[in-house]
């Protein structure tokens, strides 16, 4: 099984990931009122299955399950790390399709024992921080932009410092999104365990 880390964070001297709002937790963009169809695309492409009866799964935190309307994404598993399992909504949409586990390491036998080929860490910072060091590829958009908004932000620049230091220099591949605020760059980047 492969393990992924894939995430966006906002440049800037303490790089964002997140907002925590009124509406709840928010990527900076959405909290400012943009979207970016683009980054939304890329996430899309990476986190599914590439090959017919490949398992792609997303590993995440409570805040981020709870970003998603704890509903599942299509086409992946999700596994879901929370320490209350009292909070978890056993509804029927997400029964089959996502599950709550106490920490990470018992997200990673689950997904070995459930065969799943690629499983995709995808927030929030705490989890990305554990997942680098035994991740075999790093995907991280930067984007280019200050946003202004109202809330808590969440920043987590200690995850470029334990990419650089841990993988090869990465792939990185430039994106200009237009949108309401006027074009915004974007970079993907892409970082893979050598040898």
């Amino acid at each position: 099984m492969q393990i992924k880390v894939i995430g966006a964070l906002t440049e800037g001297p303490e790089f964002a990931i997140g907002v925590r709002t009124s509406q709840g937790f928010q990527m900076p963009w959405q909290a400012a009122g943009v979207n970016l169809p683009t980054d939304f695309a890329w996430f899309k492409k990476k986190t599914k299955p590439e090959k017919e009866g490949e398992v792609c799964a997303l590993a995440m935190g409570w805040n981020t399950w709870v970003s998603l309307n704890q509903r599942p994404l299509p086409g992946r598993r999700h596994y879901v790390i929370t320490r209350t399992p009292s909070k978890w909504n056993h509804s029927a949409e997400n029964m089959n399709a996502a599950f709550a586990l106490p920490d990470l390491a018992s997200v990673i036998d689950a997904a070995q024992m459930t065969e799943v080929d690629k499983l995709f860490v995808i927030g929030g910072p705490t989890l990305w921080l554990e997942a680098v060091p035994m991740a075999d590829e790093v995907l991280l958009t930067i984007v280019h932009h200050h946003f202004e908004y109202d809330g808590e932000t969440i920043y987590c620049k200690e995850i470029l410092d334990e990419v650089t230091q841990l993988f090869p220099p990465p792939e990185i591949f430039p994106e200009v999104e237009k949108t309401s605020l006027g074009p915004i760059d974007l970079e993907f980047f892409v970082w893979k365990r050598g040898g």
